[in-house]
């Protein structure tokens, strides 16, 4: 298993990684995360999203909402910029 404090500086990285081959959600990137890294690391979900945050502020990324959530089911999907 990989510790946290080693990943620290790539998790951003990481998460934009997966971004970049399909739009996704916050559940599905951290799946993909975990299986491309054949189960050695496992994003937690407060980085995740705290990782979201950051990206956001850096207007790397933006979440994108559904057109009308209440008929909608589809997950609120993140959008590189």
């Amino acid at each position: 298993m990989i510790t946290s404090d080693v990943m620290r500086g790539f998790n951003d990285l990481i998460i934009l990684s997966v971004l970049l081959e399909e739009d996704s959600y916050g559940y599905q990137i951290s799946s993909t995360i975990k299986t491309i890294s054949k189960n050695t690391y496992v994003m937690k979900e407060t980085t995740l999203y705290s990782a979201f945050a950051r990206l956001e502020k850096k207007n790397l990324f933006a979440p994108m909402l559904a057109v009308n959530l209440l008929e909608s089911h589809e997950p609120i999907t993140p959008l590189l910029l």
